[in-house]
This record gives structure tokens, sequence and C-alpha cells, in this order.
């Protein structure tokens, strides 16, 4: 099961745009439902904590499950409306939850995050699965930071 994301053509590419093919689309509609439900929020209320981010129409459809692709930065105007961080939502989105770090996933996690020829050396297998997930959250911040820039520019 590959995830697909949209590169430019930077050794670590991130475009305002990037797309994340999601592998659990009911199970993504089922944690936003569910975390709206818990928190007694509504499509508006989601949409008007993402800061802008993301409409309540974008809510709608992540909720009804009706669109296959879901742009980063909706993943990230999620996170932010419901409250939560963006590594749970992505992982939740992913089908990943829960799921152990190995090395292969971390190859492949950095690979969607846009790290081109990234070839596990010798030396990773000695990683902690904990260093791993820490390497994955530095790389993500600073493909949101990029993000960021890029849209600021615009």
């Amino acid at each position: 099961m590959s995830t697909s994301f949209y590169k430019s053509s930077t050794r670590l590419s991130v475009k305002s745009a990037i797309c994340f093919v999601v592998q659990d689309l009911q199970g993504l509609a089922a944690y936003v439902s569910e975390q709206m439900q818990r928190q007694n929020l509504s499509l508006h209320d989601v949409a008007k904590r993402s800061g802008g981010r993301i409409s309540h129409a974008t809510v709608a459809n992540v909720v009804n499950a009706t669109s296959k692709e879901v742009k980063a930065s909706t993943l990230a105007g999620l996170a932010k409306g419901l409250g939560v961080s963006e590594d749970e939502i992505v992982a939740i989105a992913r089908g990943k939850a829960n799921e152990p770090m190995t090395l292969e996933r971390f190859a492949a996690e950095l690979q969607g995050l846009g790290v081109e020829d990234f070839n596990p050396a010798k030396g990773l297998k000695q990683l902690t699965p904990a260093d791993m997930e820490e390497i994955l959250a530095v790389v993500r911040a600073t493909a949101r930071a990029m993000i960021e820039q890029k849209t600021k520019k615009k």
C-alpha cells in the first residue's frame, strides 16, 4: 500500500497543493466525526477553529468521505480545527494509526514526505522506533514550514 504525493523537482519537494491519497477514507471520516461529536463541534466550528485554513464545506466533504484525495493543508486545518496533532490525523488518513514504527515504514514515510532517493543505510538499522518518530516529526515540521512559506509568497 503506497501513498502518492505530487512532487516538484526539489530535493525535499513540497508544494502548497500537495495532495495526499487517503488510504482509509472511512476511518478518517469516522475519526473526524467522533472528534466533532466528542467536543460538540459543528462543521462551522471546526472551520473557524482552523483559522481559515479550511471551510465548513471541506469539513463536510471529509466527514461524508466524498473525496479520495485530500490536500496536506486540509489535514493540517482539520488537525488545528479539531485540536489534535497533525501526525495523528495523517496516520489515521493513511490507515497507519497504532502501527509500530519499522525501518520500512520509516523509509516509506520519508519518501512520502518528498525525500527523494532515500536509501536506508546500514547505520539506520541502529535507530530505535522513537528515533525514527523524532526524525519524521522534524521532517514533517520542515515540510509544513516550507508549505507556509510558499503560501505566504503568493
